[in-house]
C-alpha cells in the first residue's frame, strides 16, 4: 500500500479492528496506548515541529461493555495535554 509503518489492533471476535498506516517523511508516529477497540498515539508533525495525540476508535456493539470504554476514554483524556 506504499506506507512504510503502520501498527493495528486486531478484530475482536468478528468485527472491529483498526489499522494504522504511515511513513516518517512528513510526521513520525509512536503507539501511547491500545486495547480492544482504541490506539492512541503521539504523532510529530516534521513541518510545522508540533506535536498532536490521533486515536483511532472502534466503539463496542455491546451495551454492556460502553461504560468500561469510555472510563477508558476518560482516563486516557486526564493524562493527555496536547491538541
Amino acid at each position: 500500500m506504499g506506507f512504510d509503518y503502520f501498527d493495528f489492533v486486531p478484530p475482536f471476535n468478528h468485527s472491529g479492528g483498526i489499522w494504522v498506516l504511515w511513513n516518517n517523511n512528513k510526521c513520525h508516529a509512536s503507539v501511547l496506548a491500545k486495547d480492544n477497540h482504541v490506539i492512541h498515539m503521539l504523532v510529530h508533525d516534521t513541518g510545522n515541529a508540533k506535536n498532536i495525540i490521533v486515536s483511532g476508535v472502534y466503539e463496542p456493539t455491546q451495551a454492556r461493555d460502553k461504560d468500561a470504554f469510555w472510563s477508558l476514554l476518560v482516563r486516557m483524556n486526564s493524562v493527555i495535554d496536547l491538541p
